[in-house]
């Protein structure tokens, strides 16, 4: 529903103008709003300008936002933390999905995924210049329509939701596998809910602020380890560690080009990977000396970075351990292995002081869909107010759901992929290109804000095109790949 809602809005946005609704992003007055032709009287200036909300398109650009203050290194350095994260665990079991997929088209489609990543979130800073929108709602509405902001709201609770989900499942196998036989996989879950329970109930979160460098330690460590391993071969069979691994690794299916069903599983898997795009806004509003052009300089390093950085990653866990690769990769390492107990140990530190941080971003997306629902307006109301009665039950309800959840899936791989799948592909493809194309259709020709193309404006439709496609395919193949053998 959601795929066919945002179609029927991008073929809205792109469609040819009529007379009256070919403005500029800026409408000054009624002549320059709605074309050459005789003056609007007030009335009908009012119901024109309905229309154009009706059809969506900004009706007026914000007020610059203050100057940004953050340097070009820095931006890079913090985008790049921004997307690598403990997601890059799950790609190893993206390679090995399916028949498996070949080193060469692995390592193309993470370079791929990362330059329609580049562009898309190149796309949110060029609207971002042009309607001086300060939050991605805010974006949207100022380009697509107010009236249909709760698509981004929508899209944000499903991304929160699947990143708490996947973490609640990762720090289950990580606390199973340090308790060793004496904690069941539910038992895990659970234990580490009680721990976050309280942390999930702060209403001032900047006493986590320091974990945030505890996980880019985690994460490096992590990736350090498992490239080791790789170069040391200590866990390839007949190696020192080869007897003690909980699967032996199944090397058959490793090539240097196959491709198969799989491959989208991969793809999917990455889409959640690179998916950094709500925060876009914030990155293009706080770089010293903002513009589109040094923007994109800075885009394009951290995502190229990342990029190589999920490559290597990728590529030396699943040469390790083939199609056995698990969907947390650290679950393949012997739980004798002392730097595989570090990396997990590291790893579930760094979950426990990023997971409040994402859980309160579900909460809140909650609330703000409460708040603006008519039937639900009052008991958002009452949950806005940080430990209050109906807060508190909000954040256990909730906390609730996501440890159920969690205990219910096996499969984190598949939590992955089906997210990046879904919301992924939707935040990555289509929503950039739909504000893109909205802003676009509604530019001043004579003095644009948002320069553009015809040719980039078909290229754009055709991402949008890509998105669904890349959304539908991708979400049947995730769901057969791990309910039915079709794909083995």
């Amino acid at each position: 529903r959601v795929c066919i809602f945002l179609l029927a809005s991008a073929v809205a946005s792109a469609a040819p103008a009529h007379r009256a609704s070919h403005s500029g992003i800026l409408p000054r007055d009624a002549k320059k709003a709605f074309g050459d032709g005789p003056a609007l009287v007030p009335g009908q200036q009012a119901r024109a300008q309905a229309l154009r909300v009706m059809r969506g398109g900004a009706i007026s650009r914000n007020p610059p936002p203050p100057a940004g203050s953050m340097s070009a290194a820095a931006c890079i350095t913090s985008l790049t933390k921004n997307i690598i994260g403990a997601g890059m665990l799950a790609l190893p079991a993206g390679m090995a999905a399916g028949k498996g997929t070949g080193v060469l088209p692995a390592l193309a489609i993470v370079l791929f995924s990362g330059a329609l990543s580049t562009y898309t979130f190149n796309l949110v800073g060029r609207c971002v210049d042009a309607t001086g929108a300060v939050d991605f709602r805010e974006l949207w509405s100022l380009t697509v329509g107010s009236s249909s902001a709760w698509v981004v709201d929508f899209m944000i609770l499903g991304v929160a939701a699947g990143a708490t989900l996947v973490y609640s499942c990762f720090l289950g196998d990580i606390v199973a596998s340090l308790a060793g036989q004496s904690l069941s996989r539910t038992q895990a879950i659970l234990s580490a809910t009680a721990v976050l329970t309280p942390l999930c109930l702060l209403p001032d979160l900047s006493a986590l602020a320091p974990a945030a460098y505890a996980g880019v330690a985690a994460v490096f460590y992590s990736a350090w380890f498992i490239i080791k391993r790789f170069l040391d071969g200590s866990c390839a069979l007949g190696g020192a560690l080869a007897s003690s691994l909980p699967v032996p690794p199944e090397l058959g299916q490793v090539s240097s080009g196959r491709v198969s069903l799989g491959t989208c599983v991969l793809f999917n898997m990455l889409s959640t990977a690179f998916m950094a795009h709500t925060n876009g806004v914030r990155f293009y509003n706080e770089l010293e000396g903002r513009t589109p052009a040094k923007f994109s300089k800075c885009v394009t390093t951290g995502f190229m970075l990342s990029a190589a950085f999920y490559g290597l990653v990728m590529l030396a866990g699943y040469k390790t351990f083939g199609a056995a690769s698990q969907g947390l990769i650290l679950n393949n390492y012997a739980t004798s292995d002392n730097l595989a107990k570090l990396g997990r140990a590291a790893t579930g530190v760094s979950i426990l002081g990023s997971y409040p941080l994402l859980f309160t971003s579900l909460r809140d997306v909650i609330i703000s869909s409460f708040k603006s629902s008519p039937l639900l307006s009052s008991l958002g109301a009452r949950c806005s107010a940080a430990s209050s009665p109906s807060w508190i039950a909000l954040s256990l309800t909730t906390l609730a759901a996501v440890t159920a959840t969690a205990i219910a899936t096996s499969d984190v791989g598949f939590v992955v992929s089906l997210s990046g799948s879904s919301f992924g592909a939707a935040l990555i493809f289509c929503v950039p290109a739909i504000i893109f194309l909205a802003a676009a259709k509604q530019d001043d020709k004579a003095s644009p804000s948002l320069p553009t193309s015809r040719a980039e404006v078909g290229a754009v439709h055709g991402l949008f095109a890509f998105g669904v496609l890349a959304a539908v395919f991708g979400t049947t193949v995730t769901i057969l790949e791990t309910f039915t053998d079709l794909l083995s």
